[in-house]
């Protein structure tokens, strides 16, 4: 605003002054309003160019996501990942130039529609602003003129009145007073004749009073007209100042308003000239970098699809590679596979045949007991029924007792065997899995650092190439007027420096990645011979174990074998000893039975007690010991030695009885006990004998098959060699034919590459000649725009200059007509009072001369009175009528005073009521504008911000699926890397047992001749290099560099 809003002072017959405060605030508020949707729109442009900058954040890491995807190579995936891998290498390609597409059209529209809704905002908005200013400046002056001519106005008739009110009451009050003084003079003219000396003396002194009184107030009346003369004059001077002050502020304010725009218009015809040269320069600099960045886009599309073509053929080359091998490395495994599983199958065959021999020697021994049990149930037959009977079921007892016994020795040894080798199986395959894992983690560890690193350096040469760039900008934007000159040469520079650095960065990748694979290739070799070198040991160990445990296990069988022996041949030996003694002692008793039958006996049974309770205690101890020994194993034997001495208790106890029967029987036993032990040893060494010739005879059978499976391995094997051989020379006569077809597409992409430039170049002079054309348009048109201007503001200002001048003229007009008024008025007033001093000194010599002389006219008094009241009736009517006639012309000069003022001010108030409505339309014209236009710049914004935020979406949610499709093709990379890892393991694996020597030099003559039978040119298949699966096979090209 031009000036901050001021409070009105209160006055008569005015504006309302709140409702002029409520307008000003209503004005003071729409500015407000307007200023801060001004900020609105700014706000909104901003959010539009952080949007832009979002856009073209998310753009830059689109294309680094791209970048780095596109760095790493997809050689030795297989054909549908690598077609997979295609395909959503052309999808990215695809969304990032679409996004990019799609961006760069976002953000110019983005920015032309902000920059046109922005300039028309401020443009609407200073011009509103401005209007405004000027709208409340004319109606705050023609507020203060009106309320300060009206407060004039109020003033001068306010004293008028209260002037008329006192003359007519003083004019009343006198006519009264003589109409009264006439009235009692005529009624009590008889009363007064006795006191008409002290009527005549009260009369003088109120007559001396009544002039005393009216001399005063004349006085005071004159004193107070000067003072209100002089203040209406004061006024009417005022009146004249301020209309001078407001004329002078008026002619100031369009002055200074004229100067402003002349200066704003000046200023911004230079802006606007500063502004479209910058315009043009950026455009001819934008299009200049467009060309060289669309021709180094080009050529960088063109070396990647050179790169992709090469990467391709190396990849196809490569799966084919991969395939032979992968091919090679299934046969070798099926081989293997079928060597192992021959000799599992030899393994069990060996295991059978060895449960199936130890089945027939326990059947064997079974019969071999049976025939001892009957022998002995025969034997038992002889002597008592109730014997055999109890013999042949403890013989039945101890017979299944040695059978469960003997099977679940056997079946725990077995278990025991094949917990053993499942334990050990189980070992080996985790610390194969822990291996290959291991071996797995350390693959995928350094490709991951050998692509960060290839990353950083692509990086790097990315942010060279970029510094480069903004380096090359600088310089055209200093030396713009030798651009033309210098363009050729710096581009071929540059051309070359990006080759130089291309091929500098080639070969560093090139020699890095040789020397990766090389150290790849050792320590996979390194690797797979560990691996080796560990299963030939574990398997040998292995081998060792088992073949200890195999000897630990007969070993152990033998020396059970010969402790059960011992132990069996020490308890024979000690009943055989002890049966002595006791023959010994039943001699020596039977001797001596004769002379002390009856001692012998208590002796004998004394004897008897004490043997049986030591041999008790013995056998005890014995069993308890012999227990503690073998445990389950020696159940039956104990059962045996239980029996048996159960049966020594009966033949003792039989003895008591009948001793000489016995005696016969315990000698027939013993006969019959020794023939059946040399049976029993003669059966066994038999039994052991065969099992001795069916285990050599498997052995035999084992080796023979053995032999013929690692013959037919080692045919295998030769075969796979040449199959080898013969697809590595296919594969390098393609890798020949890949490379002609290579360069062959490069002569042709670099004819397309240097035509599509051409094009360009030519596109990039006629785009710069038109956007000539159309600045040197728009200048034109600027200039004339500012005529118009410049014609509109001096018209502007010639209006205000003579607004102002009217308004001066009018108000010294009206302060002329106000002086000459007040100047009748004074007349009049005068007039009046002068005549009114003059009959009231007229009155008051009569009431003098009649008071003096009445005492001496008494008679006369009558008469002369009603002379005197006709005379002073005639006098005041003439008075009165010349009075009214001086009021008929005050009437007359009041109305055309009033006329006059009227039409001025109704004059006044049509101008100002027509400026009032037309600053109304006016302002109701800037507000429906003022809201169209930032209602539709917010809806473009909103819009623009939809759009932005919906491409934006669009964007993120492609983004996310790419990464999700690349996250699983990574998954898919990463199985295929394990699957080839384990192949190549596999691969390696040595033969677990070893050839006999006349095999070896049999199939070393074999494989001899194999090289010669190759092609020259192929290597051997020992010799080719190894390529981990998840590296790039090297072209020849890179070689040759």
């Amino acid at each position: 605003m031009s000036e901050p809003a001021q409070q009105f002072s209160p006055a008569f017959r005015g504006y309302n002054r709140e409702e002029v405060d409520e307008r000003v605030s209503a004005l003071t508020g729409h500015i407000a309003t307007l200023q801060s949707h001004l900020e609105s729109l700014q706000q909104a442009h901003q959010q539009a160019a952080q949007v832009g900058n979002e856009q073209r954040q998310l753009i830059a890491d689109l294309q680094e996501q791209v970048a780095e995807l596109g760095a790493s190579g997809y050689s030795g995936l297989g054909l549908r990942v690598e077609k997979s891998l295609q395909v959503a290498e052309d999808h990215a390609q695809r969304l990032m130039a679409q996004a990019d597409l799609d961006a760069e059209k976002l953000r110019r529209s983005s920015e032309e529609e902000s920059r046109r809704v922005l300039t028309q905002a401020q443009q609407r908005a200073d011009a509103l602003l401005t209007s405004a200013s000027e709208q409340a400046e004319i109606i705050l002056t023609g507020a203060r003129n009106d309320v300060a001519t009206q407060s004039a106005e109020a003033n001068a008739e306010r004293e008028r009145l209260l002037d008329e009110a006192r003359r007519e009451a003083e004019l009343t009050r006198s006519s009264a007073e003589r109409a009264a003084l006439a009235e009692r003079e005529t009624a009590h003219r008889d009363a007064q004749a006795a006191i008409a000396a002290a009527e005549a003396q009260a009369e003088r002194l109120t007559a001396e009073s009544r002039a005393a009184a009216n001399e005063l107030r004349a006085q005071t009346e004159m004193q107070a007209e000067a003072f209100e003369r002089q203040r209406a004059e004061n006024e009417r001077e005022a009146e004249l100042e301020r209309a001078r002050l407001v004329q002078e502020g008026e002619r100031a304010r369009a002055e200074f308003e004229a100067r402003r725009q002349r200066e704003e218009a000046e200023l911004e015809e230079r802006y606007t000239e500063q502004q479209r040269t910058l315009e043009a320069d950026i455009d001819a600099q934008r299009r200049a970098l467009t060309t060289e960045v669309e021709t180094l886009r080009g050529r960088i599309a063109q070396e990647r699809a050179e790169h992709d073509t090469a990467l391709q053929q190396e990849r196809d080359a490569h799966d084919r590679r991969l395939h032979a091998e992968l091919q090679a490395h299934t046969d070798r495994i099926a081989q293997e596979r079928a060597e192992h599983e021959a000799g599992i199958a030899r393994d069990r065959e060996a295991l059978d045949q060895e449960l199936a021999t130890r089945a027939a020697q326990a059947d064997r021994e079974r019969e071999r007991e049976d025939a001892l049990a009957a022998e002995d149930r025969a034997a038992a037959a002889a002597r008592l029924e109730s014997q055999l009977a109890a013999q042949r079921e403890d013989h039945d007892q101890v017979l299944a007792g040695e059978t469960a016994a003997q099977r679940e020795s056997l079946s725990q040894e077995r278990d025991a065997h094949d917990a053993a080798i499942a334990a050990e199986l189980a070992e080996h395959r985790d610390t194969i899995a822990r291996e290959r894992r291991e071996h797995d983690t350390s693959i995928a560890t350094e490709r991951a650092e050998h692509d960060a690193r290839l990353h950083e350096e692509r990086a790097a040469h990315d942010a060279a190439l970029d510094e480069e760039r903004a380096a090359q900008e600088m310089r055209l934007a200093d030396e713009r007027h030798r651009q033309e000159v210098r363009l050729s040469d710096e581009l071929a520079a540059h051309v070359s420096r990006l080759a130089q650095e291309r091929d500098a960065h080639e070969t560093s990748i090139s020699r890095e990645r040789a020397e990766h694979e090389a150290a790849i290739a050792s320590e996979r070799d390194a690797h797979d011979a560990a691996i080796a070198s560990e299963r030939s040991a574990h398997e040998a160990r292995i081998a060792e174990e088992l073949e200890a445990h195999r000897t630990a296990i007969s070993s152990e069988r033998d020396a059970h074998d010969t402790a059960l022996a011992a132990e069996l041949h020490e308890h024979r030996t000690r009943i055989e000893s002890e049966r002595a003694e006791h023959e010994m002692s039943i001699a020596s008793a039977r001797a001596e039975l004769a002379e002390e039958q009856e001692a012998q006996r208590a002796a004998l049974h004394t004897e008897l007690v004490e043997e049986r309770h030591a041999h008790d205690t013995r056998l005890a101890g014995e069993v308890a010991a012999h227990e503690e020994r073998l445990g389950a194993e020696l159940a039956s034997h104990q059962d045996r030695v239980i029996s048996e001495w159960d049966e020594h208790r009966a033949r003792i106890a039989a003895e008591r009885t009948a001793h000489e029967r016995e005696m016969i029987e315990a000698r027939e036993s013993f006969a019959r006990q020794q023939e059946r032990e040399q049976q029993v040893h003669a059966a066994r060494i038999s039994d052991e004998t065969t099992v001795h010739e069916e285990r050599l005879a498997a052995q035999a059978r084992e080796h023979e098959q053995r032999i013929a499976d690692e013959r037919a391995a080692e045919s295998e094997r030769l075969r796979i060699q040449r199959d080898e051989a013969a697809e590595a020379l296919g594969l390098a006569r393609e890798t020949l034919e890949l490379e002609m077809e290579r360069e062959r597409a490069r002569l042709t992409d670099d004819l397309t590459r240097e035509r599509e430039e051409h094009d360009r170049a030519i596109a990039a002079e006629v785009a710069q000649h038109e956007a000539d054309l159309r600045r040197e348009r728009e200048e034109h048109t600027a200039a004339i725009e500012r005529e118009v201007a410049a014609k509109r503001a001096a018209v502007t200002e010639e209006t205000d200059l003579l607004r102002a001048d009217t308004v001066a003229e009018l108000a010294e007009h009206r302060a002329a007509e106000e002086a000459r008024l007040a100047e009748l008025r004074e007349r009049t007033e005068d007039a009046v009072r002068q005549m009114t001093e003059r009959i009231e000194r007229e009155s008051a010599a009569f009431s003098t001369d009649t008071a003096e002389q009445r005492e001496a006219f008494e008679r006369d008094l009558a008469e002369r009175q009603r002379v005197a009241s006709e005379t002073a009736q005639r006098e005041l009517d003439a008075t009165r009528t010349e009075l009214a006639e001086l009021k008929a012309q005050l009437e007359s000069a009041r109305a055309e005073y009033e006329r006059l003022s009227s039409e001025a001010t109704q004059d006044a108030r049509n101008v100002r009521a027509n400026a009032e409505r037309q600053a109304a339309e006016i302002v109701m014209e800037a507000e429906q504008r003022a809201q169209t236009t930032f209602a539709a710049a917010e809806d473009r914004a909103t819009k623009v911000l939809a759009a932005a935020e919906d491409r934006m979406a669009q964007l993120k949610v492609e983004r996310g699926a790419v990464a999700r499709y690349f996250e699983s093709l990574g998954e898919v990379i990463t199985n295929a890397q394990k699957m080839s890892t384990v192949a190549g393991r596999l691969v390696a694996q040595p033969v677990a047992e070893a050839v006999p020597r006349d095999l070896d030099e049999t199939a070393q003559a074999t494989v001899a001749p194999v090289p010669d039978a190759q092609a020259p040119n192929a290597p051997a298949p020992a010799e080719e290099p190894r390529e981990t699966p998840g590296e790039a096979p090297r072209a020849p090209g890179q070689e040759n560099r």
